[in-house]
């Protein structure tokens, strides 16, 4: 029998407060339960501590700056988003369980790169070539990422049902 500290009622309480998902990672054992409810605390407080750093960042980040690397930055940031996309077409092809993750990765990726494109443009030519790319290209990929995303996820809760597994 595992005693119940007082970080574990203080987890369990949070965690009551968020209902489960209808997913096949809601279904798991009592360990396994609270490590995810700890990770998730864990997260949690990460992102409200981004809210003063952003303040912070807000007030004492120059508006513009001049940096070395930036060509680097970039060429780096589409490495690795054609290395997204292409995770999306090879769990595609494959139907492969990590199509949801791909999806969600590639589009988390091109909504990032529509944004600092549109963000980081100069002059009036480079910024509405930068929003008409955003949104004929990386913001409607954005949308067929989440989409596959959600489809795979569905289909993967169809095939466990089917094969007599509660999701």
């Amino acid at each position: 029998m595992v005693t119940e500290g007082p970080v574990d009622r203080a987890i369990g309480a949070v965690d009551d407060l968020v209902p489960d998902a209808d997913s096949a990672v809601a279904q798991m054992t009592a360990a396994e339960e609270r490590a995810v409810t700890r990770a998730g605390i864990v997260f949690g407080i990460c992102a409200v501590l981004m809210i003063p750093w952003m303040v912070y960042l807000a007030y004492d980040l120059p508006s513009r700056v001049q940096t070395n690397n930036y060509d680097i930055a970039w060429i780096g940031f589409d490495i690795l988003l054609a290395g997204a996309l292409l995770s999306v077409a090879w769990t595609a092809f494959r139907r492969s369980d990590w199509l949801p993750v791909a999806g969600a990765c590639s589009a988390t990726l091109l909504v990032t790169d529509a944004w600092f494109d549109v963000l980081t443009s100069t002059g009036r030519i480079e910024t509405l070539s930068a929003i008409v790319m955003a949104l004929i290209v990386e913001l409607p990929l954005a949308g067929t990422s989440i989409w596959l995303s959600r489809h795979a996820a569905q289909v993967q809760r169809r095939d466990f049902r089917r094969r007599g597994r509660r999701t």
